[in-house]
């Protein structure tokens, strides 16, 4: 810290008193952790005027597609008879970034905009939405896709103008499936903690890294650069504006595609895809990688119908446990029979098939700050 009067033990109190989120710490700074998935908790901190040039960079760029798009289609009578309503499905447990950041911003009223705990039962969800019903939807993009499902089903009854997603980003079928199911204008704004709006996705399905406040380096697993064209083992992040906490060539476990000609929407920012978290990602007998959530656990969606959510944990090298949740209406025995079936063929087809697999009685997890790992470790 850049600041002597920040101190942990402060800091930690401050983290300790759910009442104080969205709280200026000494009177400037804001303060968001994150759920530890890489091991350890982060805790970060940043100053008002940091968080007004975040908003800017970030918001402005995403907030004129977003008009551009919604002044050309339908989706703004809907944003209008809403009463520009939002509702924001965020983990509100804790300090989280997301929640942090919409306490900062919040009056205590909840006539206009409303939070809704993401790892709240997705049917409290549900209610809790048909009950609002928001113009726009804003949440964490898991439990949006999650959301889509409940549409098409007809259980939840929104009609949502706009849709921003928050955290990692969507693979595209799943962001296409979100479009579809609520006819919305939707953008995915694939970001962290440590770098609030860092892209903002386009109409051609890539996301633009805002380059004029961060430096975005994909690299291999030795941190030499990734080439465009090539995907990268992760990527090393330089935040311009943070200077209470900087930010220099931080890692982030993101394997990402970057594209290596002009990106066909006409914006002038570097374009690339995530294509799976490092811990997502597995290799082959002969090295290749395979990433695990976006195309292995996709693929069985397509050949086994009533799966709502699925979750594989590395218990040994060769060894998975699933967790998995049904969607209402379906056999579960059936379910787990033709789950059983196709994920040893699936792992096969993909080089993979030294491993076994064992069901689980536990359900599928989110982590505290409301992310859903496909794929986690415990070996």
């Amino acid at each position: 810290m850049t600041d002597p009067a920040i101190t942990r033990t402060e800091t930690d109190e401050f983290i300790a008193d759910s009442a104080r989120v969205g709280e200026a710490f000494l009177g400037k700074y804001l303060v968001a952790t994150t759920s530890g998935s890489s091991g350890r908790p982060g805790v970060f901190l940043m100053s008002r005027d940091e968080m007004h040039t975040a908003s800017a960079v970030a918001g402005g760029e995403m907030n004129r597609q977003l008009i551009r798009r919604l002044v050309r289609s339908a989706a703004i009578v809907r944003l209008l008879r809403g009463r520009r309503r939002i509702a924001s499905v965020i983990p509100t447990g804790g300090h989280f970034a997301m929640y942090s950041v919409w306490k900062s911003g919040s009056d205590g009223a909840e006539t206009k905009r409303r939070a809704i705990h993401a790892g709240d039962p997705l049917p409290d969800i549900v209610d809790a939405l048909n009950e609002f019903r928001p113009a726009g939807l804003v949440g964490c993009a898991g439990t949006v896709y999650m959301l889509a499902n409940e549409k098409e089903a007809g259980r939840l009854k929104i009609d949502p103008g706009f849709i921003q997603l928050l955290g990692e980003g969507l693979p595209e079928d799943q962001f296409t499936k979100v479009e579809s199911a609520f006819g919305a204008v939707t953008v995915d704004t694939y970001a962290c903690t440590e770098a609030p709006g860092l892209s903002h996705s386009c109409t051609e399905g890539w996301h633009h890294v805002h380059t004029d406040s961060v430096i975005f380096e994909p690299v291999d697993s030795l941190h030499r650069p990734t080439p465009p064209g090539e995907r990268s083992h992760a990527v090393l992040l330089t935040v311009l504006y943070r200077r209470t906490q900087p930010i220099l060539r931080y890692e982030l476990a993101d394997s990402v595609l970057q594209r290596p000609d002009p990106c066909p929407c006409g914006s002038r920012y570097p374009a690339f895809r995530v294509q799976g978290r490092t811990w997502d990602i597995l290799e082959t007998a002969d090295g290749r990688p395979v990433a695990l959530a976006q195309f292995i656990l996709l693929a069985l969606r397509r050949r086994v119908d009533g799966v709502r959510l699925i979750q594989l944990e590395q218990v040994s090298p060769s060894h998975m446990q699933i967790r998995m949740e049904a969607q209402e209406g379906t056999d579960p025995e059936g379910l787990w029979t033709a789950v059983l079936r196709e994920l040893p063929d699936l792992f096969a087809e993909n080089g993979l098939g030294h491993f076994t697999f064992s069901r689980s009685d536990e359900r599928p997890e989110f982590s505290p700050s409301g992310k859903f790992r496909y794929f986690q470790k415990s070996l």
